[in-house]
């Protein structure tokens, strides 16, 4: 590695650390816990198989500055199997599909205040779960993929350590081709 390219990084270093330091001088950063469900509207393939259906989630940040925050999310999808699926089965069939989602996320504010608009991207990992049941014998189909969603939301904070708020998300599995809409209500607690 030359001396110059050692330099530029070592500039580029100093100058995050300037920045992020300053950002977290003027603004008290805190940790921020979120608790959150809602319903999953289908919008592909998995429409074949499955209806819409709902999630639950939680997700803890650190808030680096006024308006942004980095942590890390999980989210528990369950969809409903359509009738059109189990038609041709007989009906001691049961079909179960699920999807946990892990991933790192960053939120950015665009405004202060009490009532506050948010963008919000999370990349991570989907692990996709089906599960037949028919007369006691069951056969279980697992998937692990990459995936990504991003989030508009809108927030509106109460009591000094809590906030409610509204949010509108696109998920897609990049491995499977497998994309839904989540729209969730929540509530998120401040701790200092």
């Amino acid at each position: 590695m030359s001396l110059i390219l050692c330099l530029r990084l070592g500039l580029a270093l100093v100058l995050l650390l300037v920045v992020v330091g300053g950002a977290q001088a003027q603004y008290e950063p805190n940790f921020e816990l979120s608790l959150q469900g809602g319903y999953d509207g289908n919008l592909t393939s998995l429409g074949d198989v499955a209806d819409d259906g709902f999630a639950t989630g939680a997700s803890l940040g650190y808030r680096l500055a006024d308006r942004l925050v980095v942590g890390g999310d999980f989210r528990y999808h369950n969809f409903n199997v359509n009738s059109a699926f189990t038609a041709g089965f007989p009906s001691t069939i049961d079909v179960t599909m699920t999807m946990l989602e892990f991933g790192g996320f960053v939120k950015a504010y665009t405004n202060s205040g009490d009532h506050r608009f948010y963008l919000r991207g999370t990349a991570g990992v989907f692990r996709g779960r089906t599960e037949v049941d028919y007369r006691g014998q069951q056969q279980l189909s697992t998937t692990t993929d990459p995936g990504i969603s991003g989030a508009v939301g809108f927030e509106i904070v109460g009591h000094r350590n809590s906030a409610t708020f509204f949010e509108a998300s696109y998920r897609r599995v990049l491995g499977d081709d497998l994309q839904w809409l989540s729209v969730s209500l929540g509530a998120s607690f401040f701790i200092w």
